[in-house]
């Protein structure tokens, strides 16, 4: 028989999230013919997972669950212990906050019959769920940067050394064993390397290296309207600070990502050398387009953005003793 593997990296999480998301795995509908196994990886959480009688309780009511520790930390550390943990023809990764439709594995198995040349999938609806009181002006921008989406028809593509708006982050992906093994051997060779969530770092790239390394097998990735999840998010990450350090950290760590991935496209980043009157007009075009759009108030975040991306760019040129890394740190922002 068949089987999906469902992965569940998770780091610290909170009582009241990661209560829901164990909840709605549990209730997760089997598709026929299909067996299903879940792994918790416990990324060094204090105190360990195992001690929790959450866990303990939703182990003990699911006979195909277990529960594996991951010493080294670091979002991608805890995938691949998942990935060497399971042995299901699809692996579905769902996040420490992430909330599953009931039906999200029979969609899963759809996807696979109707669909076979995708590798990775991911949700085409993503409900934020902010679970604190936020200021409503900054309510629909938290959402945003959070993942929140409803895409209406499947949509799929292989194109190299670029992201589609389609291309699947990581909550809720659904990567056909293939990719899955391929993306492991490459971080294992060391042929990959990109930083991923580690403590305190909001880098988050190693998502995109798995989608990049299905385009590079020849598979494309896509998400299908089928697909929901809720997104749950807590206030300390909706802050104005956090939304910069999330930007900035993502925008960098993408372009290092890219880079890794595709070599061959990226070669003239290696010889990146901005002059600092390109950047100020870069800059100044940031800001005019806040200012055309009406979202001044948002201009530190966008600004973060682009940081982040000179600094990803000019890292992979081997300059990370260029004045922008200095003034992102000094920024509190990488």
């Amino acid at each position: 028989m068949p089987h999906i593997s469902i992965v569940v990296p998770a780091y610290n999480p909170q009582d009241r999230i990661f209560s829901r998301v164990l909840e709605a795995i549990a209730l997760l509908e089997h598709p026929p013919g299909w067996g299903v196994e879940c792994v918790i990886v416990d990324n060094r959480s204090t105190p360990p997972l195992a001690e929790r009688p959450l866990v303990q309780a939703f182990l003990a009511a699911s006979p195909a669950a277990r529960l594996v520790r991951e010493e080294t930390p670091g979002l991608t550390p805890a995938r691949l212990a998942g990935f060497r943990a399971t042995s299901g023809a699809i692996v579905v990764m769902f996040d420490d906050d992430n909330v599953p439709a009931r039906d999200y594995l029979k969609v899963v198995t759809r996807c696979a019959a109707e669909y076979p040349f995708v590798g990775v999938w991911g949700p085409g609806v993503v409900d934020v769920e902010l679970l604190d009181t936020v200021p409503t002006r900054l309510q629909q921008r938290v959402r945003g940067h959070h993942g929140h989406k409803h895409h209406r028809c499947v949509e799929y593509g292989c194109a190299r050394a670029r992201w589609l708006d389609f291309y699947p982050p990581g909550m809720g992906q659904v990567i056909r064993r293939d990719v899955a093994d391929g993306y492991r051997h490459a971080v294992e060779t060391g042929a990959l390397s990109a930083s991923d969530r580690t403590g305190s770092s909001l880098a988050s790239a190693g998502d995109n290296q798995i989608v990049w390394q299905g385009i590079s097998m020849g598979a494309a990735a896509g998400v299908h309207p089928d697909l929901k999840l809720q997104h749950l998010i807590p206030s300390k990450r909706t802050t104005m600070q956090y939304l910069r350090r999330l930007m900035f950290g993502c925008a960098a760590s993408h372009y290092q990502a890219l880079a890794q991935s595709f070599p061959d496209e990226t070669a003239d980043w290696r010889r990146y050398s901005p002059s600092n009157r390109r950047l100020a007009l870069q800059a100044v075009k940031v800001v005019g387009q806040s200012a055309i759009r009406n979202h001044l108030r948002f201009l530190t975040i966008d600004l973060a953005e682009l940081l982040g991306e000179w600094c990803g760019v000019l890292s992979v040129a081997g300059r990370q003793g260029h004045w922008t890394f200095r003034l992102a740190k000094r920024l509190g922002w990488s």
